[in-house]
């Protein structure tokens, strides 16, 4: 499952900013920033005249709060540090591509975020 792939790379490369406040879908109410969201947007899947191939082209969100504009930027640069550019093997999940595609400041009026897209070719 490529979220939990996501999930243990997020970890790793965010442990000392975040600790473990790294959350698939949405964030728990009463949340201590900063922390990080992730989901999927799409994940279509490639198929050849023989049928599904096995591969998918996920599009990974990963959005990143905080109180502080400068903290957010400098955990953006922690998350597409770990990601963009990434190939490998993460909780069986063989990533064959990850890059970043888009990045976009949403500030909210108490809080700090940015979302970061990523394409994610990667074995099912």
């Amino acid at each position: 499952m490529i979220e939990a792939a996501i999930n243990s790379i997020l970890l790793v490369a965010l442990v000392a900013s975040v600790e473990d406040r790294i959350y698939p879908g949405k964030a728990p109410q009463k949340v201590t920033t900063p922390y990080v969201v992730y989901s999927k947007i799409s994940s279509p899947r490639d198929h050849t005249h023989d049928g599904a191939s096995g591969l998918c082209k996920s599009r990974i969100q990963v959005a990143i709060f905080s109180e502080d504009y400068l903290e957010v930027k400098q955990l953006v640069d922690s998350v597409r540090g770990a990601l963009d550019g990434y190939k490998g093997t993460s909780e069986g999940v063989r990533i064959d591509s990850c890059l970043l595609i888009n990045e976009q400041d949403l500030p909210e009026p108490t809080m700090e975020q940015v979302s970061l897209d990523f394409q994610i070719i990667h074995n099912e």
